[in-house]
């Protein structure tokens, strides 16, 4: 479960496990392991336990895996089949307690795939909203996601210029434009000033590249190719 899952939907670990371990009793069986993967989202397959459980598959200690609902396992249908064709190679099968799909039969294995297509096609719906979101922010000048970028910050879904950081942003521009220096001695001279980054490290010429070529900077937003007016204040002429 992802952690903005189980804030939002009470999808907490525990709830999942207690109703797996109570239809594991009533079922008669015994349970090896627990394979939980706390804050991660399904729809990525690079998860601890889950790589830990397709190992132990490997390794024969199980002989079918138990998930509350298919998508927990994964929301992208190429995954689910690759690990439940993994699963199956060792001898494994897989079971969802909420669902008609149980993987040793025909039938649910047919109601394994129309299930993973419907949890792949909510993936896709999630994603197409999101951007379609994220693209009305945009037009509306509102900042479209994320981490403010060095010298702002946000409020009410605005960037408004942070004056410290900002100082610092100029200072950048100045020494590039006018004293001709490149990013790595820009990053040279301000770790020599012991000038730190937002997060309090020592400045990197690739973070000092980053905010030079960020036309944020000029009070404009840009995703996805697209570039609109902010409406921010811009901390740079455009010029």
């Amino acid at each position: 479960v992802s952690t903005e899952e189980q804030a939002k939907e009470g999808y907490s670990l525990a709830a999942q496990t207690d109703k797996i371990v109570e239809y594991i009793k009533n079922k008669g069986w015994t349970y090896s392991e627990i394979y939980n993967d706390d804050g991660y989202t399904a729809s990525n397959r690079r998860r601890p336990a889950l790589q830990k459980m397709l190992d132990d598959a490997v390794a024969k200690q199980f002989e079918a895996v138990l998930v509350y609902r298919i998508d927990r396992l994964s929301r992208n249908l190429k995954d689910l089949i690759e690990i439940v064709e993994e699963l199956a190679k060792n001898g494994a099968g897989f079971k969802s307690i909420t669902e008609l799909i149980d993987t040793t039969t025909p039938e649910g294995r047919l109601m394994f795939h129309q299930f993973g297509s419907f949890a792949q096609y909510e993936r896709e719906l999630i994603a197409q909203r999101t951007a379609l979101g994220l693209e009305k922010r945009l037009k509306l000048g509102l900042w479209p996601s994320g981490v403010a970028p060095y010298g702002y910050t946000i409020k009410n879904d605005k960037l408004q210029i942070a004056e410290k950081e900002a100082k610092i942003v100029r200072l950048m521009f100045d020494l590039y434009l006018n004293k001709n220096y490149g990013v790595v001695n820009i990053a040279r001279y301000l770790n020599d000033l012991n000038i730190k980054t937002r997060r309090g490290n020592k400045w990197k010429f690739t973070v000092v590249y980053y905010i030079l070529t960020n036309p944020t900077y000029t009070g404009v937003n840009v995703r996805g190719g697209e570039r609109v007016t902010g409406a921010h204040k811009p901390i740079i002429k455009e010029e």
